[in-house]
């Protein structure tokens, strides 16, 4: 598994802990929507939240175009966002995502 979700009774009543391990394959996709924050393993995945915007990124398929990949945290969709290897959420209580190196 390349992506970590925690809830425990640890930290604070609605707080998550999320990680992605430095050799992880699969990514880690997120973005903040009127619904909240959202995450998943696979983009088509957020996609079927209908809040997730579906607006193209034009610098992550200019990205794409010149290294054959959108290098984090960009995505091919504007709004949403990718992990780079090897981050953690510290606390995603409140809706905010803080983020740190492992």
């Amino acid at each position: 598994m390349a992506c970590l979700h925690l809830r425990s009774g640890i930290r604070p009543r609605g707080s998550l802990f999320l990680a992605r391990d430095a050799l992880g394959v699969k990514p880690l996709y997120y973005t903040q929507t009127s619904k909240g924050f959202l995450f998943a393993s696979a983009l088509r995945a957020l996609l079927c939240e209908p809040v997730v915007s579906r607006e193209v990124d034009s610098n992550a398929v200019l990205d794409y175009l010149t290294l054959l990949y959108a290098p984090a945290p960009s995505t091919m969709l504007r709004g949403v966002s990718k992990w780079n290897l090897g981050m953690r959420s510290g606390s995603l209580g409140n809706d905010r995502a803080q983020m740190a190196v492992v």
